[in-house]
């Protein structure tokens, strides 16, 4: 699955691989994996590798496909960071909200909150 993606990424563009995913999940599901883990995951490697905006429509993506995840927290994180670096900071007050009302122990995103109300 990652094969495919990956050249569309780097030929295309994010949204080109978000939409090719779309369409194979739709065209030949059970040729690959769409397990919940795979949106998040990529979006992780492109921000990881500073492609930050192209982790956007990935991270959006699992948002989408994957509503009920218990790692949804996790995926508005990251989503929230991203929007934060890109300069998107209604995105990024929006995600971070929405992850730390799934994990409301966490400290980091609390933090990261209140530092952006300060800006």
């Amino acid at each position: 699955m990652y094969d495919p993606i990956y050249y569309a990424v780097r030929d295309n563009g994010a949204r080109a691989a978000v939409n090719l995913y779309r369409q194979l999940k739709t065209e030949k599901a059970l040729e690959y994996d769409f397990s919940e883990n795979f949106p998040l995951f990529v979006g992780y490697k492109l921000y990881a590798n500073g492609k930050v905006a192209e982790s956007l429509p990935f991270f959006q993506l699992d948002i989408e496909e994957f509503p009920d995840s218990f790692r949804l927290w996790m995926t508005h994180y990251y989503m929230g960071l991203a929007a934060k670096e890109t300069g998107d900071l209604k995105l990024a007050r929006r995600a971070l909200t929405k992850a730390h009302e799934l994990n409301p122990d966490s400290q980091e995103i609390a933090d990261l909150l209140a530092e952006m109300e300060n800006d």
